[in-house]
């Protein structure tokens, strides 16, 4: 599978995520949902040089309302590790992570 088709399957997931359930819909390339059980806003999805995680931001009220943390979730394993909580607004900028 390409990096494209993850990337492209991240931002569906994300942006199909409302109270922490996914919407059904049909998919027509080779393309995989990630479950990532998080509520909020899933933004910023930015590939690990090994391509074996992701970095992103999750608002915690929503679409860009602060606080928002930001996680690394392993494609491989499906472990999520909270990387920064503080109560701020806590962004991944992709290209910058």
């Amino acid at each position: 599978m390409s990096k494209i088709s993850i990337l492209i399957s991240i931002l569906v997931l994300f942006s199909c995520k409302k109270d922490n359930k996914n919407i059904s819909y049909t998919r027509n390339d080779s393309g995989i949902v990630l479950e990532i059980p998080l509520s909020g806003s899933l933004q910023n999805p930015a590939f690990s040089p090994d391509d074996n995680s992701i970095v992103f931001t999750r608002f915690v009220n929503g679409y860009n309302k602060e606080s928002s943390d930001i996680y690394k979730y392993n494609l491989n394993t499906k472990n999520l590790t909270l990387l920064v909580s503080d109560g701020s607004a806590n962004v991944n900028l992709p290209s910058s992570s």
